[in-house]
């Protein structure tokens, strides 16, 4: 039996966003659970993204993606829709990038969707998730 694996990502891909996370994305621990791992007999290990400063590993995605555009694409801003772990993560990414983003929350998502204006989000190529936080970044 031959077994292929098509990743949507490469290993090359993996190794720059590592780069550009360094030094600006906290590395969180990874210790060892003895509970755990003594009640599954095998090796577990707890990664702790709860103590990334937004609270959650979705800063990581969100400075990636951020952190990759080009300075064209930086000037155009971010528009997002959301108020989650996400939305934290690519407000602070904002905020450490210098990247002009736009909150929306659920309310005032479906209200853009419904306008017609969701064309305009798409054209642009941002529709990213941010929230208040970015309101107190003005």
């Amino acid at each position: 039996m031959h077994i292929t694996y098509d990743l949507p990502v490469a290993i090359d891909d993996i190794i720059e966003a590592k780069q550009r996370l360094a030094g600006r994305i906290y590395k969180t621990g990874m210790p060892r659970s003895n509970y755990f791992s003594e009640r599954c007999k095998g090796e577990i290990f707890l990664k702790f993204e709860n103590m990334q400063r937004t609270g959650s590993f979705k800063i990581r995605g969100a400075f990636n993606k951020l952190s990759s555009l080009t300075d064209a694409e930086k000037r155009k801003g971010v528009v997002a829709c959301s108020a989650g772990n996400h939305a934290q993560g690519v407000s602070l990414s904002c905020a450490m990038l210098g990247i002009d983003g736009k909150v929306g929350d659920a309310k005032r998502c479906a209200k853009i969707q419904s306008s017609g204006n969701v064309r305009l989000l798409r054209r642009s190529r941002f529709c990213m998730v941010i929230t208040s936080m970015t309101l107190s970044l003005k």
